[in-house]
């Protein structure tokens, strides 16, 4: 099993203190940690999706229903009844 090495010193005693408070190890304590952070940034992303439709959208409303369907004879009076 490999050991979470973790550079910064402060990062590595915020790490143990939350770990040492949730009773779980630091790898346990950081995976969570990234799982969250993955969700949320997943949750962001729909978000400014939602965002961005909602302003195309906006920008390019669709055009007004049609009073007649186009249906085969509308196309072909657009041809001369090909």
């Amino acid at each position: 099993m490999a050991s979470l090495y973790i550079k910064d010193s402060e990062t590595n005693e915020r790490v143990s203190r939350l770990a040492s408070r949730l009773g779980l190890s630091k790898t346990e304590a950081v995976r969570r940690a990234v799982e969250a952070l993955e969700a949320r940034s997943d949750d962001d992303k729909a978000a400014r999706a939602h965002e961005w439709l909602a302003r195309f959208d906006a920008r390019f409303p669709l055009p007004a229903p049609r009073e007649r369907p186009a249906d085969k004879a509308f196309f072909d009076s657009l041809s001369g009844d090909l």
